[in-house]
């Protein structure tokens, strides 16, 4: 987060005109039901940032291959609310990676005519 709003900052990227955190979307679980989708960053309301860590697929949170299904699923779904998804690894966005492949994007995609509604944050477990 820090490298994003230092480069947004320091006008290394002058076509970020929002960065939001933690946004939420409405998309469907694998079983057709509704579900909730809460990406890492949302740049401009259609660019979805989502930083994956090396423990994603190292079996920590289950099986590789179904967390990668799972998440590759989990993309089609935004993607198909008309967001553009760029999937980073933490240890891109610290060596400088990001930031190129940000301002690439951000010059190759113009800004969507309709903005994919967001949805309501689920409450949080206390």
């Amino acid at each position: 987060r820090d490298t994003l709003l230092k480069a947004v900052n320091n006008g290394q990227l002058a076509r970020v005109e929002s960065v939001a955190c933690q946004v939420c979307f409405s998309i469907c679980a694998a079983d057709g039901s509704p579900t909730i989708a809460v990406v890492d960053f949302l740049i401009n309301d259609f660019l979805v940032i989502e930083a994956d860590g090396d423990m994603k697929t190292d079996g920590t949170f289950g099986e590789p291959e179904l967390i990668t299904q799972s998440e590759r699923r989990r993309e089609k779904e935004l993607q198909n609310l008309g967001l553009v998804v760029l999937r980073v690894s933490w240890k891109s966005v610290s060596g400088g990676q990001f930031l190129a492949q940000l301002d690439q994007l951000l010059n190759a995609y113009p800004r969507p005519a309709v903005r994919p509604p967001r949805a309501v944050p689920p409450p949080s477990a206390a």
